[in-house]
Parts: C-alpha cells; structure tokens; sequence
C-alpha cells in the first residue's frame, strides 16, 4: 500500500537506516534508490541552495560526470555516518578534482540549520550543498538508506550508487576509475578484496630473525644483531628491510666495503626506500664524496621533512666541515619535528620514526 502521508518518510527513513546499518556496517549497500537503476536516467529532481537561492538538479548538470551526497542526521548513527562519508570526500578531494569529478551533497530530509552546519564543520566538507525543504527530491529519488551517493556519467546515467559502510568511498573511488576506462572491474575488485597470500615458513623464519635483530639493535647488541639480518637474509635473501638495516648497521661500524655491496643491494629491492637512500648518501660522504652525499641528503630532506633523522645527519656533516651556524640550523629544524611528533602523539610518547626501516 503506498504511503499517502509523506512527512512519515523520513521517520521511516531513520528506522530503515539503523536497521540497514546494523546488520551491513562492513559491507557497501545493494542499489540504494527505488525508483531508478543502474543505466537509468536520474528522475527530475530539485534542490535548493543552502544559504542561498539557486535551484539545482542532475539533469542540469548534463555534460559533466557529478557524485552526489545524500544525507541526512536526524539520529546520531546518521549524523556520524553523514560526517565521516563527508569527511572521507574531503580528504580524497584531489582524487575526485584529478578526474574533473563535480561533487555535491543534499541534506535531503530538511534538518535544521544548527545541524546542517554542525555536519559541515565536523566533516570540514568544502563542496557546494543543497537542502530539500520540502522532501520532494527525497520522494521522488526514493532514498531509503542515508548517507548515500550516486555516481552519473557524462550522459546524465545513473553509473552506480552506494549506501553507508565503512568502505563506500573506496567504492565510489573503483566505479569512477571503471567509468573512466582507467581500470577494469576485476582490478577493482582485486584492489578492494586482496588475496592473503599465506606466508612459506622460510619467510615467517627470516621475518622471526629480522624483528630479533632490531630488538638486539635497539639493545646496543650489534653483533648480534648483524648475525640475526644474516640468518634473515640466508632465508630470504630479497628481504628488503633486512638488507637495508645491515648495510646501514655496516656503515655505522665502518667497514664501508660490505656497506656499499649490500646498501646497493638493498636500494634494487627497494629504490624508494628513505633509509636506504639515506644510508647511500652518508656512504659517499664517508668515501669523501661530501659534496655529492651532502646534496643528496638535502634533496632526501626536502622530500621527507618529517624525517628528523636526515636533518641530524646533515647537522652532524656540516659540524664535522666547521660550519656551525648550518649545524645549528639542521639541529634546531630536526629537534622542531622531533618535538612536533611526540606532541602529536598520546602519551606515552616515542621517538620512532618512519625512517627506522
């Protein structure tokens, strides 16, 4: 029997929602619109400017491939779904903006103003939003689960749509990327649903010898610590990390030899690794190559300025050449993040860093 009453459908709504969010929190919504589907053209349907006057509809916007929002936050679930979908967009904004994505949202079950706004600045949502005072679009969309998006093409058709759950947004992400011919469905599929790939017991044995020597490292027992990231690489011998962390430990007690064969070893493994990079550069200025290390670990320090361990590095090389105002400036910018870092963090604090591996 339809329902003649329409200012029950968002009370309606509201129960739809805790019940759909119970038992599919994990997990993106089938379709979530009654009265269109995938392929469909979007029904005509209007909303209004928030804090404004100007009329918006998706068939207006024909020509353009457009993500729309719709939320609401009536009840506390919606309202803390509603921020994070918001916040989630917000933070894949350059993502969405690469693509030539136009986004908007619509609260679309005429909450107040004081929510609205509250939504919006938990959120820090920066895109253009829209109310449906009069749940006219609500209706004739047939919205029953809230906050939910709908993804249109070019063309004005409806390419996908998804409800709330904890991954929506990676969704969305996989259909934009399938819509625009950049991926196929199985790659999405595949990068959404990794295979665990189960460890061999060669494997779990180097990764056991590999965490036992940073154990060892961290208590000055560096012998043995040598000996466990051989045992680990004996195993393994492309264990990245292991190879790293012993051509870096071989730097540090001077035989730059075995330092320069097995840092080079690790950077194939792992060109982009930072500690690599960094043990490379402090390598050459070791041989004498100061000029060329110490440009090198610049350049380092310039793409990772959050690693306080490369502005040490060059505030300990410009000390040992004599210049002490540069050594001072390097010291005081790697101590600044240093402090920023474990400020940041609950107590208590740490002073390990992204570098250490």
């Amino acid at each position: 029997m339809p329902i003649k009453n329409s200012s029950l459908l968002p009370h309606l709504a509201a129960i739809i929602t805790v019940i759909f969010v119970f038992f599919n929190d994990c997990a993106a919504s089938s379709f979530p619109f009654r009265t269109f589907d995938v392929g469909d053209a979007v029904p005509t349907a209007e909303f209004v400017e928030y804090n404004g006057k100007q009329n918006q509809s998706i068939a207006a916007l024909k020509g353009k491939n457009i993500l729309a929002v719709f939320w609401g936050a009536d009840i506390t679930e919606k309202k803390e779904h509603a921020v994070r979908i918001l916040k989630q967009l917000n933070e894949a904004a350059q993502f969405f903006q690469e693509r030539n994505i136009t986004i908007f949202s619509v609260n679309i079950q005429g909450d107040g103003s004081d929510i609205i706004t509250d939504v919006l600045k938990q959120s820090g949502s920066t895109v253009q939003v829209y109310i449906d005072p009069t749940q006219q679009a609500y209706s004739t969309l047939g919205i029953y689960v809230m906050p939910t998006m709908l993804l249109v093409n070019q063309s004005g058709k409806v390419v996908a749509g998804f409800g709330y759950s904890k991954n929506s947004v990676e969704h969305i992400k996989g259909e934009v990327e399938i819509m625009l011919g950049k991926k196929t469905r199985a790659q999405i599929e595949e990068e959404l649903n990794p295979k665990v790939v189960q460890k061999s017991q060669e494997e779990s044995q180097a990764i056991h010898h590999m965490n036992f020597a940073s154990v060892m490292l961290k208590r000055g027992q560096v012998d043995a610590a040598i000996r466990e990231f051989e045992k680990a690489l004996a195993l393994e011998p492309n264990l990245a990390p292991a190879m790293t962390e012993l051509g870096c430990i071989y730097l540090e007690t001077g035989d730059l030899a075995k330092a320069g064969e097995t840092i080079n070893k690790a950077l194939t493994l792992a060109p982009d690794s930072v500690r690599g990079q960094r043990c490379a550069a402090q390598l050459k200025t070791r041989q004498g190559k100061i000029p060329e290390g110490q440009a090198e670990l610049e350049k380092l320090l310039a793409a990772n300025p959050e690693i306080y361990k490369i502005g040490y590095t060059l505030g300990r090389l410009a000390e040992d050449q004599g210049q002490k105002s540069k050594a001072a400036k390097y010291y005081r910018e790697a101590y600044d993040v240093l402090k920023k870092q474990n400020d940041d963090k609950p107590l208590p604090a740490t002073t390990e860093s992204k570098d250490v591996h």
